[in-house]
């Protein structure tokens, strides 16, 4: 039995990045938006019914965390994955906070992306492993 293809949200504001997860991601799941704000995120997931969120923190306009309490409670069923450079432990306490069920470093984006996707829509939580041992 094949495994079903998730629809992915994308919020990324550097564009190589974002074209990297979109590659990344679209070995095993559909991209279904590709967003380069948190402006337009909400909007797009209320219209578009992802399976998943993927956010950046620091984005123009509206950041990451703002996005997030956003996202919970229009779309509270909808798990949240933030894929970021910040590595501080308060960003992830705070993306914690904000409903993320994982945060991924996007320096392990390529070692950890698929596992990080596949507990959150499972409904366990994931956090870069490196980031438990600091």
């Amino acid at each position: 039995m094949p495994v079903k293809r998730l629809r992915v949200l994308l919020a990324e504001d550097d564009p190589a990045m974002r074209q990297r997860l979109c590659e990344l991601l679209g070995r095993e799941h559909d991209v279904i938006c590709a967003l380069d704000d948190g402006e337009t995120v909400l909007a797009c997931a209320e219209r578009m019914k992802p399976d998943l969120i993927l956010l950046d923190i620091s984005m123009p306009g509206v950041n990451g965390f703002t996005v997030a309490h956003q996202l919970r409670n229009a779309l509270p069923q909808v798990p949240i994955l933030f894929v970021t450079q910040h590595s501080q432990p308060l960003y992830v306490e705070e993306a914690l906070r904000a409903g993320a069920a994982g945060y991924v470093l996007k320096r392990n984006v390529v070692r950890e992306l698929s596992t990080a996707v596949r507990q959150v829509h499972s409904g366990q939580h994931y956090v870069s492993p490196c980031l438990l041992s600091a």
